[in-house]
């Protein structure tokens, strides 16, 4: 083997490594759109949400507002007002949803997903925990 070939292969093998983490570094984060419908017109709803790896600040949603979060992983939230409650829920996971923005809404009648795109097309509502 040569001596330039001896040298060019590491070197290929350093630009293959750093293209590839630089693509995955890259992952466009997505807005997850959460209208509270649900509280009277002067409360608040109360957001405790995260990822899997860091829990967001606790977040309070005026009635007929949007919290909106940009993320690239699975978010999971909690939500909490006066008269209710809804235990942990996983409403982004990118391996699912191919929404940008993803629309959920707190509903008298659950939290609710309204997709429009992707597999999950439609409206889907799961119940609180009262």
């Amino acid at each position: 083997m040569s001596h330039f070939n001896k040298n060019v292969s590491p070197l290929l093998l350093l630009a293959l490594f750093i293209i590839v983490t630089n693509f995955s570094m890259n992952a466009e984060a997505v807005a997850i759109e959460i209208l509270n419908n649900v509280t009277a017109k002067n409360l608040k709803a109360k957001a405790d949400c995260g990822n899997t790896t860091v829990d967001f600040p606790t977040t309070e949603i005026a009635y007929g507002d949007k919290y909106v979060i940009h993320e690239t992983l699975g978010v999971y939230c909690r939500f909490s007002w006066q008269g209710g409650s809804f235990s942990d829920m996983k409403i982004y996971d990118s391996q699912y949803y191919s929404c940008d923005p993803c629309d959920w809404r707190l509903q008298p009648k659950g939290l609710c997903y309204y997709g429009t795109t992707g597999p999950a097309i439609g409206v889907f509502c799961h119940d609180y925990d009262y």
